[in-house]
């Protein structure tokens, strides 16, 4: 995953112990961000089949 990239190269990197630990700290953060966003389009994707599955039971295609 990209965040767990982000994290090594700032782990790696020669930084002052301040900004690195703030730095992983918003990594952190991000990889937070991005995992309720998978969870609200796995949410989205699947109320859309829930529809799709309930108009090709009324017989008419609606993409």
């Amino acid at each position: 995953m990209v965040v767990v990239a982000l994290r090594n190269e700032i782990r790696k990197n020669k930084l002052r112990d301040k900004l690195k630990r703030r730095m992983l700290r918003a990594t952190y953060v991000l990889s937070v961000e991005i995992s309720k966003i998978h969870k609200l389009l796995k949410k989205i994707v699947l109320i859309r089949n829930i529809f799709m599955r309930a108009s090709n039971l009324s017989g008419r295609y609606t993409p």
